[in-house]
């Protein structure tokens, strides 16, 4: 760090610099009108100085000479650099000294302390005032700024009273919770097996999965809301007590089977798209109600069966596990065609747009809530980009309408008479 006269040795290796690289005798280092009176050609003058935000009571510990010290005070120098004269040599001289200070940006200090010169673009405004309140023309001038400045406080800061006792008080957790939420597949699934080399995570769970939640408490159920949508249910362990703590996990099968009504008396649903799930604590003693945790979100996608080939201009129907509800969003993907459909009772039409009839098949996906189906195969090397390697489906052209007869004309043979 810089001693406290580091902002008179910067204006003077400034100065100096230039004067040594121009030729001249001496630069200047007055203000504005004062150096319209008399003295060289180029005038240096600091017109303001500004706290650096970036080094404001901050110093490595490495460069520390003293623990006990203040903290240092951070500047930013700001310098107008001006010829006296409007004419060819003025201009001369300004143009090679801003070429010095390009090649020459930094600036090192006797402690090894480097700071940095730039060029500081200012508005007209912004040089008006400046030169406001000077009684003489405006001059062509330059703005440079400098930084980071470092003074090192010579005041040393108070030392803080040493510990005389040590009361450390340790409280259980406020509220249960779960840390995180991995979804997982049944044993030997192509899709954990190829995360795991590819050290990724599911972004969608798919009804039959399990939903891993790290956690320590004891769960009497599992509470899965949709986000979107008015519904609840409850998933219960088989055995109708807790749910087992498996290296500090509860495991959630997502299985409609084992699912139970919601509160409201409605028979129990999945619901496609965004959901959270949370967990019930074992009720305590008394009229206490039985807590909970908090929510933790994840999406639950559709599974379907597509199709091999579609035809523009054809209604499809396709049907979801879990089936949508009227009021949910649905859209087929085909590549980078997004096509909306509608819910009916017997499942989703969707219109098959206008594509081309390629050789290369179309990547399809289902789209729920914002919710798509999941992939089925995926790259043999895990390092390779994640990309959708099926379901495809391919695109042909329609069979031509076979002409139909026109309605005889009245008064021509066979016509109506």
């Amino acid at each position: 760090m810089s001693n406290r006269d580091v902002i008179e040795t910067i204006s003077t290796t400034l100065s100096t610099s230039i004067a040594t690289a121009l030729g001249v005798s001496q630069v200047g280092v007055r203000a504005l009108q004062e150096a319209e009176k008399a003295g060289p050609l180029l005038n240096l003058w600091l017109y303001q100085v500004l706290p650096n935000p970036s080094r404001i009571g901050f110093e490595p510990a490495w460069k520390k000479k003293d623990a006990g010290a203040a903290p240092p005070l951070a500047l930013s120098l700001r310098y107008l650099l001006t010829t006296k004269v409007d004419t060819f040599d003025g201009h001369k001289h300004l143009g090679r000294a801003m070429l010095h200070l390009h090649e020459h940006p930094a600036i090192r200090l006797d402690d090894d302390e480097i700071v940095h010169v730039t060029l500081l673009p200012l508005a007209l405004d912004e040089l008006e005032k400046i030169w406001a309140g000077v009684q003489s023309p405006r001059r062509l001038s330059v703005a440079y700024n400098v930084d980071v400045v470092v003074l090192e406080s010579q005041q040393p800061a108070p030392s803080p009273l040493p510990v005389l006792e040590r009361n450390i008080l340790v409280m259980p957790a406020l509220a249960p919770s779960i840390d995180r939420l991995v979804i997982t597949s049944t044993p030997g699934d192509k899709l954990d097996e190829w995360l795991a080399k590819a050290q990724r995570g599911r972004m969608a769970a798919a009804l039959g999965d399990t939903l891993r939640l790290e956690t320590s408490v004891k769960a009497t159920k599992a509470i899965i809301r949709s986000a979107l949508h008015k519904s609840e249910i409850e998933i219960r362990p088989t055995d109708g007590g807790t749910f087992p703590l498996d290296g500090g996990s509860v495991r959630v099968v997502l299985d409609p089977v084992s699912a139970v009504a919601s509160p409201d008396g409605g028979a129990p649903r999945f619901i496609a798209g965004p959901n959270t799930i949370c967990l019930e604590l074992v009720k305590p003693p008394g009229d206490r109600p039985a807590s909970r945790t908090n929510e933790l979100p994840f999406m639950l996608a559709p599974t379907t069966t597509f199709p091999k080939e579609v035809t523009p201009g054809e209604e499809l129907s396709l049907t979801s596990d879990p089936p949508p509800t009227p009021e949910q969003s649905v859209a087929l993907v085909l590549g980078g065609v997004v096509v909306r459909g509608r819910v009916e009772k017997e499942g989703m039409v969707f219109t098959i747009p206008p594509l081309d009839a390629r050789t290369e098949p179309y990547p399809i996906r289902l789209r729920i809530d914002g919710a798509d189906s999941l992939l089925t195969l995926f790259p043999k090397d895990p390092k390779q980009p994640l990309r959708a390697l099926e379901p495809f489906v391919s695109v042909v052209k329609g069979k031509p309408a076979e002409a139909k007869p026109e309605p005889p004309v009245a008064g021509e043979s066979g016509g109506i008479s």
